[in-house]
């Protein structure tokens, strides 16, 4: 993909040494337009920077992929980051000369590239095409960067608590799967709010990389003058000037692109801060709840009494129940309740015959209600008892049907799946489900 770009500037330039074209007609400047872009010159150059700093895009993959690559890792991303520098240089001057020379005007029909490898392949031309597939080709890769990076980084930035836990974790194709997601989703809302125009993304785009641009070269800057060490002058000095370059950039970017979309951006990155300190915030409290100072503290948080008390809702018997329920008696707790919400006294009379059949050592209690939502009975039932008995453990078992057809999945244990999630709140309460598979 360099190669064809190379091949395009050696082409351009040679057949413009041997005066075997002339500029594009559409380009030549008439008196009134020179002394207009005369007079706006200073805005103009500014509004050029900050369009051609975007072609130095891409290069923060390589530090955001260092722990990917062999050891020493940082030798060898100095030696990747160096090549891609110096591919960049070349491609990126080289295709500006031609512009100039050639007097390329990208329309609203023709990019400056595609204009420029017309003029010097010929429109139609086999390399024509080749020159505009490996643009698409490049491009492609460009937006892949950002999925093989940013997960990667975002798994850093969970690993300190910013983020969700769950970024850290990796799929089974040992990639950071739920940072490709999330990735996935605020990539689409963008595309379908900006209609999927790369002139509208790229400002927003340009001003987020430059601002990670400032803050690592600032951060190194820091780290230097903090950490010192062997010849840490110099290289606070290179990340000094590295700094209020990025700086500058940046603050000529979000200027001239601010109304472009460089705005969303700005608006974004403020939201995610409030988002990711709010995030901090929440693991911060709940390592608090959780932290035992002592050994003493956790001994007297040890509840060596094996009293407990189990409640089994039950509706009908089946093979679900029976399970559940052999599952109780197994663990030996001291007391036993099989709660059950019927809709008429002879339901209710009707499985307590049922349940003393069985032979069991447990309560049978039951609740009648016709209009009232029945989970909300039972948990009800299950908070009163929790309340009454503080000083004693109150455990849950209900039985969850397990299917293996992805479709059926839907139709099962929704209500079992509810009320679980909203026993799990009550502090005293301990909540089990027991699997029953259904071939």
């Amino acid at each position: 993909m360099a190669g064809d770009h190379a091949e395009l500037i050696v082409t351009g330039i040679a057949r413009y040494s041997l005066g075997l074209v002339s500029p594009a007609e559409e380009a030549v400047m008439t008196a009134n337009s020179a002394e207009i872009a005369a007079d706006s010159l200073f805005i103009l150059i500014l509004k050029a920077f900050a369009s051609g700093c975007t072609a130095l895009t891409g290069v923060e993959a390589v530090s955001n992929g260092v722990l990917n690559f062999r050891e020493p890792a940082p030798k060898h991303a100095k030696k990747v980051l160096l090549a891609m520098a110096g591919f960049v240089c070349v491609i990126f001057f080289g295709v500006s000369l031609l512009i100039t020379l050639y007097k390329i005007v990208p329309t609203e029909d023709a990019t400056a590239v595609s204009l420029l490898a017309a003029s010097v392949f010929g429109k139609g031309s086999p390399m024509f095409y080749v020159t505009q597939v490996m643009t698409v080709v490049i491009l492609s890769l460009a937006a892949n960067t950002a999925f093989a990076d940013l997960p990667l980084l975002m798994s850093l930035i969970a690993g300190h608590g910013y983020l969700p836990k769950q970024l850290v974790n990796r799929g089974s194709r040992l990639n950071f799967s739920n940072g490709i997601l999330f990735l996935f989703g605020m990539a689409s809302v963008l595309v379908f709010i900006f209609r999927g125009s790369q002139h509208l993304l790229l400002p927003l785009y340009a001003s987020g990389v430059f601002i990670s641009f400032f803050l690592s070269q600032f951060g190194m800057f820091t780290h230097w003058r903090r950490q010192k060490g062997p010849h840490w002058k110099f290289k606070a000095a290179v990340n000094g000037f590295g700094s209020v370059l990025t700086g500058t950039v940046l603050i000529i970017i979000v200027i001239m692109k601010f109304t472009c979309g460089a705005w969303v951006a700005l608006l974004l990155i403020f939201l995610f801060i409030l988002i990711m300190r709010s995030i901090k915030r929440h693991y911060d409290r709940v390592r608090e709840d959780l932290a035992l100072p002592s050994a003493e503290s956790a001994l007297a948080e040890l509840n060596r009494d094996k009293t407990a008390r189990v409640i089994i809702p039950v509706q009908s018997l089946n093979k679900s129940f029976i399970k559940t329920l052999n599952c109780a008696l197994s663990c030996g707790f001291s007391s036993m309740e099989l709660y059950s919400v019927c809709s008429t006294p002879e339901q209710a009379e009707n499985l307590r015959k049922q349940v003393e059949a069985l032979g069991v050592d447990c309560e049978f209690r039951y609740n009648i209600t016709t209009l009232r939502n029945t989970s909300e009975v039972l948990l009800n039932h299950i908070r009163q008892e929790a309340d009454a008995r503080e000083n004693e453990r109150l455990i849950v078992m209900m039985g969850g049907l397990v299917v293996t057809s992805p479709f059926a999945r839907i139709l099962h244990n929704s209500l079992t799946h509810r009320l679980i999630r909203k026993m799990e709140t009550y502090r005293n309460v301990y909540v089990f489900s027991v699997p029953y598979v259904v071939e």
